[in-house]
């Protein structure tokens, strides 16, 4: 039972270490005492080098790291943050540093794929943050597949989540959400924008009146007014404020306070770019309030006179204006049949205010609608000199050569494929009537056919592609295709004998 007797147990022990202490020949002891440190010496070594809690060491890193950043030494960073990781492989902070690293030594694939990772498994913002900077920003919305949309709004959501207050990245994800027709979604975002941004307020009340809410659209449009009508008022000459007021008066129809703020601002310019630019907006104010105003008034000479006396004073301010001259070649050619005198009167004052190759390209097509061929081309080739680049002056020109008794086909047909060249990939088809009709003229039948298909898009050529397809068909051989085009032209003849006469004097639709 002694054995079991644990006093016995400390006793024995108590013996043993006096006897081995005993053993041990004190008097050689120094001489150990080196190799002791020695070794005390490695066991801490050890410890620091092989436990990553240690403080010492994480300072020895960071300073590598530091120095290694100071000198733009990528390959030392990389290493220091690999050995980092093995430690902590799930640190986001890091894998977020290693990628930034890759991408310097232009290792962009696995620098993306790291990032991708972060932001998609992780939900890392400051990844997100950085696929958006590298593979978005700048490019052509058209230009991107659907999964890259896909993951564009992925990342745009991630960021305007995390960090609701960022207004950069919030304007950026309610133009994506535009683009990609979620106007719902992008009007709540506007509205956050527009305590910062004001116009935005703006941007979301139209979205909200093409989603047929009229209320919310009338509410934020007078809130907008009341918010940057008092940043005018507090800088009364600041001519960017005066045409953003001028805006939102127009999208809330009040069109001659419009008119009058953009008014003073072209008076109270302080330079001649932005009185330019305030007369530029003036012409497009008053073709807004002409607009409205055809869609109520009737069809009347005396309401023709108002409307063109009114645009004679947005040519008198905005000559060169796109939307200012659309109008007046518009007004001009819609009224050319007109024996009003004042109307008349009016016309001439429309056509001296425009730019001389505009000028040229209104007469020239309206002696083409009279069919005046030489008076036609002699006005349309000088507009194709002074406005080279336009397609529809091309196009124009195209038909008046294809009119004439003598008609210079092949010169047309080189006309006509500039104007499509010059409109890609958002070409009318109406352009492609006329280099069908030319085609069909030259007897390439072949070729006429695509061209003349796409031009039954449109109702007012329907009948002479109609007409010419049915001649296609029948020269090469498909008589039942033939066949069906001649049907559908007796069927619209027989719908309306006036459109037919009117085709049978005019073969070729303008496209105005």
């Amino acid at each position: 039972m002694k054995y079991l007797n644990p006093v016995n147990w400390f006793r024995w022990i108590g013996q043993f270490i006096s006897a081995y202490l005993y053993s041990i020949p004190w008097k050689e002891a120094p001489r150990a005492i080196p190799a002791i440190i020695l070794i005390l010496a490695l066991v801490v070594i050890a410890g620091v080098a092989f436990t990553d809690d240690s403080n010492w060491r994480s300072s020895l890193i960071a300073r590598q790291l530091a120095d290694a950043s100071e000198q733009d030494d990528y390959e030392t960073m990389e290493l220091v943050l690999r050995r980092q990781l093995r430690a902590e492989p799930n640190d986001n902070d890091l894998n977020f540093r290693l990628a930034l690293v890759l991408h310097e030594q232009e290792r962009d694939d696995e620098a993306k794929s790291i990032m991708t990772q972060l932001a998609t498994q992780k939900r890392f913002e400051q990844a997100a943050r950085w696929l958006v900077a590298e593979d978005f920003v700048g490019k052509s919305w058209g230009n991107l597949d659907d999964d890259e949309k896909e993951m564009f709004g992925y990342l745009l959501k991630l960021v305007n989540e995390k960090t609701p207050d960022d207004v950069n990245f919030k304007q950026l994800y309610a133009d994506y959400l535009i683009a990609s027709d979620r106007m719902k979604d992008a009007a709540v975002l506007l509205e956050q924008l527009s305590t910062a941004f004001p116009m935005r307020g703006l941007q979301a009340a139209a979205i909200y009146r093409r989603l047929g809410d009229e209320q919310k659209a009338d509410e934020l449009g007078r809130h907008t007014l009341k918010h940057v009508s008092g940043m005018l008022d507090d800088d009364p000459t600041n001519t960017v404020l005066a045409l953003a007021v001028a805006q939102t008066q127009l999208f809330d129809k009040q069109y001659m306070p419009a008119i009058q703020t953009i008014k003073r601002a072209v008076d109270r310019a302080k330079t001649d770019q932005e009185r330019q630019r305030a007369r530029s907006a003036m012409g497009e104010a008053i073709v807004a309030w002409i607009m409205h105003m055809k869609e109520t008034a009737t069809d009347t000479p005396e309401s023709q006179a108002d409307l063109m006396r009114k645009l004679s004073v947005a040519v008198r301010f905005a000559p060169d204006n796109p939307r200012v001259l659309t109008l007046v070649a518009d007004m001009v050619l819609s009224t050319a049949q007109s024996n009003n005198p004042e109307v008349q009167k009016l016309q001439r004052t429309l056509v001296e205010g425009s730019s001389p190759g505009v000028s040229h390209f209104i007469l020239g097509t309206g002696a083409l609608m009279r069919g005046n061929r030489e008076s036609a081309m002699k006005h349309l080739k000088i507009a194709a000199e002074l406005l080279p680049q336009s397609a529809a002056i091309l196009n124009n020109l195209a038909v008046a050569m294809t009119t004439r008794d003598d008609a210079e086909l092949e010169d047309a047909l080189e006309l006509i494929e500039r104007a499509i060249e010059q409109t890609q990939p958002k070409t009318t088809p109406h352009f492609y009537e006329t280099r069908g009709q030319i085609l069909y003229r030259l007897e390439r039948y072949d070729e006429a056919i695509p061209d003349l298909l796409r031009a039954l898009a449109v109702d007012s050529l329907k009948l002479n592609a109609h007409k010419a397809l049915a001649v296609c068909y029948e020269k090469i051989g498909m008589e039942e295709t033939a066949q069906g085009h001649r049907d559908q032209i007796e069927a619209m003849e027989s719908e309306s004998e006036s459109d037919a006469e009117g085709d049978d004097e005019k073969e070729f639709d303008l496209g105005l």
